[in-house]
């Protein structure tokens, strides 16, 4: 059981109430006297009733002889008066209604409805004027509506809806409106017969709607909103349809006829109804859809008042036909700007000001039959900029992606520039970001590849800032747009693949890298931009010694360093899902032990863990276990360990290098390619032989077995035992090291070389050509 004020300070554990791994699985909250009452899971498969005032002694069991039965954690505890209602079993009288007013002594049976050990079993337990109602049997009328006002006289059934002890019919589903109780009827095949509604009294209890007698189904999915009762019923010929009732047979009606396309019992029926205001959305199928086994029937959004006439599709201004998949939205001059996504039609920018005349279509961003795209994330971004909202465009496969903008009529929508070229290479969605007067985004012109570019939204004005990857390589690709004081950061791809921490104030000249960062393989290795704090940004890197961890930087290389090296050695934290909450940089990592909910304030002390939240074996008693012998102790199976640099191999003919890809132990989740070539036949055996004395290697307080621990290859393991102390035996000398793992590179590089030059083109929309992969064996890792 837990507790929050909002904060990560004030997050806290209330109690532990089911000790060890397993959870208690805290549910059914319901306040009573200004405590909070719940449900836990006990041992056997039981239930108890627990209370809370928030604190860790406040937190008790109420009713110590009593486990709880509850079908739906919904109806598990039910208020009435100053008394909280649930089904529960003392062990002597089976399953009876019991009741609470939050102490032991007021802990108990309300009546016991069937005698002996069976109990009467009640179900569906629902709070209306003043009573609770349930079904429940007596063992002489079968199972009826009941309801009790809290004593065992004014514990009775509400009438005999089926005579005799019967076995056909039963109550279920009940659902209160603010004047009458509704609920349904199964039959022994637990089908959704007849729609019943009550006032508390026999004669106030009737039929409305007997869906079995038309050989239908229903009522299904009942949703109360204020007097009326909402649900989908099925009538052959005319299928699932919307009804409403305000608890009399005049007034539970069917709303309209045929809003939904089909007629049979296996056609999607409205459900997820939710109210809000006035009016109740639910979603069913789109019109025009489900009419054939080729038009399958598509969901979409509606919404009703309780007539034909506001029953309509939410956004049938758009397409009368289909749904739309509205994706993003921007709001932007009195309007709300989106994009649509249709099925069998182009791909549209509309803008709407929330009335049906003020809803319009601006233009086509996608031709139709193009390629599928993905309508949760639209196609790039909607920036407002000097005057206009500007976005991106693909009028054709031929003329490719490009800068649009518009201000918020179809005349005033315009292309920038046909001849720079926008692309979801670098980043999808497409990002589009205003700093400085100037609109920045990754694009590529028929000289250039992907690379920075500005516009001031003229032709004229739209311009490269830097050939950032100079030469026939990969290109920049930039991404990951973040803007921190006069300058815009973003992450980018150098000559080499790799990808570094970038600057630019929208000018080749100040367009320069941070700070270099390199991994193993030394390339760079900035991975994600987490966010800016003050003056500070965030980003992670792959740094060769510390692996995937927090860095920092103020824009100068002398002050951009790790911030904390929170998995130790070459261990990777991999930090993520960062968020800025008054000042601090919240995120997930892991120390070795698990994710959990880290903060930091920029210094390696103020870097700390917020809370203990997995608990087990990958959690706090593992940490405690195993922190002090971290140092200690490492074992590694030997074909986990891959090179630290790229060893040389035999490469002839211009052959594909091959990749391998294998899991490191104690790096989170993360898969990292390793790139090999080919060995000569002289070195081969040796190698072999070595690999196979090495199957299994353990370092332990400067012991080891399985042959050498080579520099050249395991470098930043190495490193790691030296700074601690630990120095592997029969090491060769650092310099014929150096040598080595130097003519690795060399051959590496021109293995790298030799293998562009023989790629085949591949071609991107409305670009030019490009020779190969970015780079071999590194598109899994990034």
């Amino acid at each position: 059981m837990w507790r929050t004020d909002g904060t990560p300070e004030g997050t806290k554990l209330v109690r532990d109430i089911s000790l060890g791994t397993g959870g208690s699985e805290p549910q059914s909250f319901t306040e009573l006297g200004g405590r909070l009452y719940f449900l836990v899971n006990a041992p056997g498969g039981t239930r108890q009733l627990w209370r809370t005032d928030g604190t860790p002694e406040g937190t008790t069991r109420v009713g110590a002889s009593v486990t709880v039965t509850a079908v739906s954690a919904a109806r598990g505890l039910v208020r009435s008066g100053r008394a909280l209602y649930f089904a529960g079993n003392e062990g002597t009288a089976g399953t009876e209604l019991w009741k609470t007013d939050g102490t032991e002594a007021g802990t108990v049976r309300v009546k016991d409805i069937l005698p002996g050990a069976t109990g009467s079993s009640p179900v569906q337990l629902t709070a209306f004027e003043g009573a609770v109602y349930f079904v429940a049997t007596d063992g002489v009328t079968g199972r009826e509506l009941w309801k009790t006002d809290g004593t065992e006289a004014g514990t009775q059934r509400v009438l005999e809806l089926v005579s005799g002890n019967n076995s056909v019919e039963k109550p279920d589903s009940l659902v209160a409106t603010s004047t009458r109780l509704f609920f349904m009827m199964r039959d022994t095949g637990n089908v959704e017969s007849a729609l019943y509604a009550t006032d508390g009294t026999a004669a106030g209890t009737s039929k409305l709607v007997d869906f079995k007698a038309a050989s239908g189904k229903g009522p299904l999915l009942m949703t109360a909103h204020g007097s009326t009762l909402y649900f989908t019923g099925y009538e052959p010929g005319v299928g699932h349809e919307l009804w409403t009732s305000d608890g009399t047979p005049a007034g539970s009606r069917r709303i309209g006829t045929n809003h939904f396309s089909g007629d049979r019992l296996a056609d999607p029926a409205p459900k997820a109804f939710t109210v809000m205001g006035d009016t109740v959305y639910f979603v069913a199928t789109a019109p025009g859809t489900g009419l054939s086994d080729e038009n399958p029937p598509l969901p979409t959004l509606w919404k009703t008042r309780g007539d034909a006439a506001t029953t309509v599709p939410v956004g049938t201004e758009l397409t009368s036909t289909r749904g739309s998949n509205p994706a993003p939205f921007a709001s932007w001059e009195g309007g709300l700007y989106f994009t649509t996504f249709e099925q069998e039609s182009a791909a549209r920018l509309w803008r709407t000001d929330g009335t049906a005349t003020g809803t319009l279509p601006l233009v086509n961003i996608v031709p139709k039959d193009t390629f599928e795209l993905a309508p949760e994330t639209g196609l790039s971004a909607l920036t407002p900029f000097n005057g206009a909202l500007y976005f991106a465009a693909l009028p054709s496969l031929a003329e490719g992606f490009e800068l649009w903008k518009t201000d918020g009529s179809p005349t005033g929508t315009t292309r920038v520039t046909p001849s720079v070229k926008l692309t979801t290479a670098a980043s999808s969605p497409i990002e589009i970001i205003s700093h400085g007067g100037l609109l920045f985004f990754a694009g590529q012109d028929a000289t250039s590849d992907i690379e920075l570019w500005k516009s001031d939204g003229t032709e004229a004005g739209t311009t490269l800032v830097k050939d950032i990857a100079v030469g026939s390589g990969p290109s920049s690709r930039p991404s990951r747009f973040t803007p921190m004081g006069d300058a815009l950061y973003f992450i980018a791809r150098d000559a080499s693949g790799g990808r570094e921490l970038w600057r630019t104030e929208g000018s080749e000249a100040n367009t320069s890298r941070v700070a270099e960062i390199r991994d193993w393989l030394g390339m760079g290795s900035v991975l994600n931009i987490a966010g800016v704090v003050g003056s500070t940004l965030y980003f992670v890197a792959d740094e060769e010694n510390t692996g995937i961890e927090l860095w920092k930087t103020d824009g100068t290389a002398a002050n951009t360093s790790l911030v904390k090296d929170i998995a130790p050695g070459i261990l990777d934290a991999g930090p993520s899902a960062f968020a800025v909450i008054d000042g601090v940089l919240y995120f997930t990592a892991s120390d070795g032990f698990g994710p959990e909910l880290w903060k930091t304030d920029g210094t390696e002390s103020g870097t700390v863990l917020v809370q203990e939240l997995l608990h087990g074996g990958r959690g706090l008693q593992a940490r405690r276990a195993h922190g002090a012998r971290t140092d200690a102790l490492f074992h590694r199976r030997r074909r986990h360990l891959r090179p630290r640099a790229v060893e040389a191999r035999h490469h002839r003919d211009g052959a594909r290098p091959r990749s391998r890809q294998g899991h490191l132990p104690g790096r989170g989740q993360r898969r990292a390619r390793r790139v090999a070539l080919r060995t000569p036949r002289r070195k081969a055996a040796p190698l072999r032989r070595q690999r196979r004395r090495g199957r299994h290697r353990a370092v332990a307080l400067g012991r080891h077995r399985g042959g050498h621990l080579r520099a050249a290859r395991h470098r930043p393991l190495a490193a790691w035992l030296e700074s601690r102390g630990l120095h592997p035996l029969r090491r060769r000398p650092r310099l014929q090291r150096e040598q080595r793992a130097e003519r690795a590179r060399a051959v590496a590089d021109a293995a790298l070389t030799a293998h562009q030059q023989h790629a085949p083109e591949r071609h991107l929309p409305g670009g030019p050509a490009r020779r190969g992969p970015a780079v071999p064996g590194r598109a899994g890792r990034l």
